[in-house]
């Protein structure tokens, strides 16, 4: 799905907070707005005027008919504390044993294959799915990089240690 840019009707609803001009607008100039609405509908409001506390009923009564607004939510719901220090360790530990971690702190044990588990999952596991095969790749990158790190200075040892290399004076070489 591409970022969505809200028109400059939505934009200036969302910003002036004009519920009943948020709720003329179309579900395609609504979407781009909704983790915003969800918060601003969900969250404790800092004004609990009474004009207040009917507006946001009326932004609740409008994401009530959006079946999205179902998955923000359950997003806005998880831990991202817990999640960011889990990950934190799981990036440690697969540091430690050099990328090959077969042991997670974040995904403790895939039952099914991954994109089934993945599609099987709520949002928190979801995304600790998705962290740890990130980790994962990053950590097999890092460790690739250190490997050819590692060829290219036995290569430039090499190379210097002789007179020449492929035809190239040492001074070419590894500049």
């Amino acid at each position: 799905m591409l970022l969505q840019i809200p028109s400059a009707r939505a934009f200036q609803a969302i910003r002036s907070v004009s519920v009943s001009e948020l709720s003329s607008l179309r579900d395609e100039d609504l979407r781009p707005l909704l983790p915003c609405l969800v918060r601003m509908a969900l969250c404790s409001p800092v004004d609990e005027s009474a004009k207040w506390t009917e507006a946001r009923k009326e932004v609740q009564k409008l994401l009530s008919g959006l079946e999205v607004v179902n998955s923000i939510v359950a997003l806005l719901s998880v831990d991202f504390s817990l999640l960011e220090q889990d990950a934190l360790k799981e990036q440690q530990l697969r540091r430690k044993v050099g990328g090959s971690a077969t042991s997670s702190v974040l995904v403790e044990s895939l039952q099914n294959g991954l994109a089934l588990e993945f599609e099987r999952s709520e949002p928190s596991r979801r995304l600790r799915l998705v962290l740890s095969e990130l980790l994962r790749i990053m950590s097999q990158v890092s460790l690739h990089e250190e490997i050819v790190n590692v060829l290219l200075r036995v290569i430039c040892y090499a190379a210097m240690n002789s007179a020449t290399f492929s035809g190239l004076s040492q001074s070419y070489i590894c500049l």
